[in-house]
């Protein structure tokens, strides 16, 4: 590799909502319009600002997962108040090159983001056979009271003397979106959780959201969908030319998604974790173990260091970055007070079990400061996005939750009414929104 070109590949994951977008523009945004006042990049403050210079995004080979960056800028940008970015594909891309004022080599920065719940087929990606993956849902299924209560219809039907295919996966999907709402850790495949566009299952009736959802691989390329679903090794020998569907569907899932993907991170040399405390608060108890539980699976990811063997590849991961993210929503007394408490907690056992090679940096952080300080210290301003408390869109005070001085061992989302907000309403003179420690991060991410 050439002395004057230094490369890095970084992943950005975190799970819904919580900011993969946002953090990506805004990052993207300082850099195009760099103003070394408002966004540091040198190391020392007592010499000359470091500038960035030449910037140039370079060309992806995948265009359909590239990130708009000139369209949310815009959208971020409206006068009046901005719009947050919309996802329209669950991995996203990004890729430039640049000079530093200070150093005499480029640097080429190549971003991909992808979504956390990617991690719940991880079982998928590294079991060849379609066979043992089903006996290890069902097993977990039968292990667990709330899940095997919610599978009942299912499981009746997968015993029954005729089984009808519609009907069963008709029924799955009603389960697994149970599951799903319960924050239970077996509901792979995972896009049908967050879909290839990054959307997610919305609440109401488990019967009637599920519906529109895919079990596994959406239509494409002028045929249906590639969905397959667990099924007992009864049901298996019942139905011989459902089972052969069933594995290919399987080897497709795992052979066209999770391979590629999980390959991918592990070429990474940075990985950036969004941890959305505000989000994990409001939505009770089961969203903080599942984030620990994700946690726990990436670390099973990041921890295969050995050649050979490894279906899904070397892991080359050397800097991972855990962002407090949004901590523009908490209180601004309560932001270096006892957010770093609450994600060390959430985070040690997942540092614990990396690579001893591995730097680990913790950051609390916001991307685009959303709201502003109120004279009374419980209060914040901003746009709040519930339509029917602001449908005007415009900046109002309202009050936010205490945050806890250490995570609650059981709570609900009623202890803790986090609000959400627009971007900020710029000024006419403004050109850039204002980040909080924005550029910490990308300092780490910028050392050797």
């Amino acid at each position: 590799m050439s002395p004057f070109l230094k490369s890095k590949k970084i992943a950005i994951t975190g799970t819904f909502g919580s900011g993969k977008s946002v953090f990506l523009l805004s990052l993207l945004h300082q850099l195009h319009n760099h103003d070394p006042r408002y966004f540091r990049i040198g190391e020392d403050r007592e010499h000359k600002d470091t500038t960035i210079k030449n910037l140039t995004p370079q060309v992806i080979k995948d265009q359909q997962s590239l990130f708009p960056y000139k369209t949310f800028a815009q959208r971020l940008m409206k006068s009046g108040g901005g719009i947050w970015p919309s996802r329209h594909n669950a991995s996203q891309r990004f890729k430039l090159s640049f000079k530093r004022s200070d150093r005499m080599r480029k640097d080429e920065l190549d971003f991909m983001t992808f979504p956390l719940e990617r991690l719940l087929d991880l079982n998928i990606a590294r079991t060849e056979r379609y066979s043992d993956w089903s006996d290890r849902v069902l097993y977990h299924i039968e292990e667990d009271k709330e899940a095997l209560r919610a599978a009942r219809p299912y499981l009746v039907h997968l015993d029954a003397q005729e089984i009808f295919i519609e009907r069963l996966m008709r029924l799955y999907k009603t389960t697994l979106t149970r599951f799903i709402f319960d924050y239970k850790t077996f509901t792979a495949p995972s896009t049908f959780m967050i879909d290839l566009h990054g959307g997610r299952i919305d609440g109401g009736a488990a019967e009637s959201v599920s519906q529109a959802r895919f079990l596994g691989l959406p239509p494409g390329d002028g045929s249906g969908p590639k969905e397959f679903i667990p099924l007992s090794g009864i049901a298996r020998m019942r139905m011989p030319e459902f089972l052969e569907t069933q594995e290919k569907h399987y080897e497709l899932y795992r052979s066209r998604l999770l391979k590629p993907l999980f390959g991918e991170i592990n070429q990474c040399d940075t990985l950036i974790v969004l941890l959305d405390i505000p989000s994990l608060l409001s939505a009770g108890r089961g969203a903080f173990d599942e984030q620990k539980w994700l946690l726990d699976e990436l670390s099973k990811l990041l921890r295969y260091k050995a050649k050979g063997g490894q279906v899904l590849g070397r892991n080359q991961i050397r800097k991972v970055a855990l962002i407090a993210n949004k901590c523009d929503l908490v209180r601004t007394f309560e932001r270096e007070a006892r957010l770093p408490l609450l994600l060390r907690q959430l985070t040690d056992d997942f540092v614990e079990k990396l690579h001893k090679t591995v730097e680990v940096g913790r950051f609390i952080c916001s991307p685009c400061v959303a709201t502003r300080p109120h004279q009374d210290p419980q209060t914040l301003v901003g746009r709040l996005i519930h339509p029917s408390k602001n449908p005007e869109r415009i900046d109002k005070p309202f009050d936010i939750p205490e945050v806890p001085k250490s995570w609650p061992s059981e709570y609900t989302p009623q202890d803790f009414p986090f609000s959400k907000v627009w971007p900020p309403a710029l000024q006419a003179h403004e050109k850039l929104p204002r980040h909080y420690r924005l550029d910490d991060v990308f300092r780490f991410i910028l050392q050797d």
